[in-house]
C-alpha cells in the first residue's frame, strides 16, 4: 500500500511539474516560433508595395526610412528578441507556481510568521494571522496573469498571422504583464479599504485587469479624482480619435513609438508600413487626418469630418475652390483673418510635403 501511495504522489508530482513547465512556457515557446518566421515578411511586402508603385522610391519619406535603425523585421538582430522572452519566461515560471501552488511553495512562502508588504498593504501592523489576506492578494495576482496570458496569446497570433513581431512588442508585453500583476495588487488593497468602490468581486476584477491593465489604471485614477476633483485635458489626441484606427492597431503603432495623434501626423508611413499589414494608402489617410486634426484641433476637427472632410488634403481642396476660406467659419466656426494664405501655410509644413509625396506617388490626384 506504501509502495502504490508513494507511486500516486510522484506521478502527481510528475504532472505538476509538467503542468507549471507547460505554463510557464508556452507563450515564450510560441514567441521563439512566431519570430523564426517573420524574418523576411516585411522586406517582401516592401518590395510589393514599390513594384506597385515606382515612383514612392522618390520620396523623402523613403530615403529617411532608408536611413533608419529598424529599416524591417529582417534587419532587426535576432538577440534583441531574447532578453524580454527570458524574462517573460521568468516572470510566467514565478506566477505559475504561485498559479498551481507547486510543491506547497506558495504555503510556505506565506506563514503567520512572514509579512510581504506588498501582499499585506495596510494590515502589515495587525497581530492577528496575515495569511489569509496575503493569500487573496497573492490571488488576485495570479488571476491578473491568467488575464495577461488570455490577452497575450491572443495578441501573439495576431502578430502571428501577420507576421509582424518585433522585440518592441515583447518588451510591452512585459511591461504589461508587470503592471497589470501591479495595479491587481493596488486595487486589491483599495477595494478592501473602500469596498464601495467596487462591486466586482476579487478574482474577477484581477482577471479583468490582467486583460486590460490600461482600465484598471483608469479605475485608479477616477477615483483619486473623486478625491482631488482633477480635470482632464480637453484637447487630449488619442489615436483612437482617428477613423479606422481600433485598440489594436492603437498598440501596434504604440509599438513603434507612435503614442499620440500628434506623433502620427510626423510619422514615416513606411514605418507603420512594416509593422503592420495595412495598405499604404490607409496609412496615409490615418496621416492625413492627424494632420487636420492638429491644425484645427478637437471640436472643428470632428464638425469637418461628419461633412466628409477628414484629411488635410480635403481641406486643402475645399480652401482652394470656391467660397475658400470663409467656408470654414460656416462648416466648423474657424475664421481666418483676412490676408492670411492657410493654403500657403499648410504647403509650406515640412511634414505636409513629405506625406504629399507619399499620397502622389501611390495614385491620387495632387492637392
Amino acid at each position: 500500500m506504501y509502495n502504490m501511495l508513494h507511486e500516486i504522489q510522484d506521478k502527481n508530482s510528475f504532472l505538476q511539474l509538467f503542468a507549471v513547465v507547460l505554463f510557464a512556457a508556452l507563450i515564450p515557446f510560441f514567441s521563439a516560433l512566431s519570430v523564426f518566421g517573420i524574418r523576411r515578411t516585411a522586406t517582401i511586402r516592401r518590395e510589393g508595395l514599390l513594384a506597385n508603385f515606382p515612383t514612392l522610391t522618390k520620396a523623402i519619406y523613403y530615403h529617411l526610412y532608408l536611413k533608419g535603425d529598424n529599416r524591417s523585421v529582417m534587419t532587426v538582430k535576432a538577440s534583441r528578441y531574447f532578453i524580454p522572452i527570458f524574462f517573460i519566461l521568468l516572470l510566467n515560471l514565478f506566477m505559475t507556481i504561485v498559479l498551481l501552488d507547486f510543491m506547497g511553495l506558495t504555503d510556505a512562502a506565506i506563514s503567520p510568521q512572514v509579512k510581504v508588504f506588498i501582499l499585506c498593504g495596510g494590515h502589515c501592523s495587525e497581530t492577528a494571522d496575515q495569511v489569509p489576506y496575503q493569500t487573496q492578494t497573492l490571488v488576485a495576482a495570479a488571476y491578473a496573469f491568467l488575464g495577461w496570458m488570455v490577452w497575450t496569446f491572443g495578441t501573439i497570433f495576431d502578430r502571428a498571422s501577420a507576421l509582424q513581431l518585433f522585440p518592441s512588442t515583447f518588451n510591452r508585453l512585459l511591461i504589461r504583464l508587470v503592471i497589470a500583476i501591479l495595479v491587481a495588487i493596488v486595487v486589491r488593497h483599495l477595494v478592501d479599504a473602500a469596498p464601495g468602490i467596487v462591486t466586482a468581486s476579487g478574482p474577477a476584477l484581477a482577471f479583468f485587469i490582467g486583460m486590460f491593465p490600461d482600465r484598471g489604471i483608469k479605475l485608479i485614477t477616477s477615483t483619486f479624482e473623486k478625491w482631488f476633483r482633477s480635470s482632464r485635458h480637453s484637447e487630449d489626441f488619442d489615436l483612437e480619435l482617428i477613423e479606422g484606427i481600433s485598440p489594436g492597431i492603437t498598440y501596434r503603432l504604440q509599438e513603434i513609438s507612435i503614442e499620440s495623434g500628434a506623433s502620427l501626423a510626423c510619422a514615416n508611413p513606411f514605418a507603420i508600413f512594416d509593422a503592420s499589414v495595412t495598405p499604404m494608402s490607409e496609412i496615409v489617410d490615418w496621416i492625413a487626418q492627424a494632420q487636420l486634426f492638429l491644425l484645427l484641433k478637437a471640436d472643428r476637427f470632428q464638425a469637418m469630418q461628419s461633412v466628409g472632410f477628414r484629411t488635410i488634403f480635403d481641406l486643402l481642396r475645399l480652401i482652394k475652390g470656391t467660397p475658400g476660406v470663409a467656408a470654414l467659419k460656416t462648416l466648423c466656426g474657424l475664421d481666418v483673418p483676412q490676408g492670411y494664405d492657410l493654403a500657403a501655410a499648410v504647403e509650406s509644413d515640412c511634414n505636409y510635403k513629405r506625406l504629399r509625396e507619399v499620397y502622389i506617388a501611390i495614385g491620387n490626384d495632387a492637392v
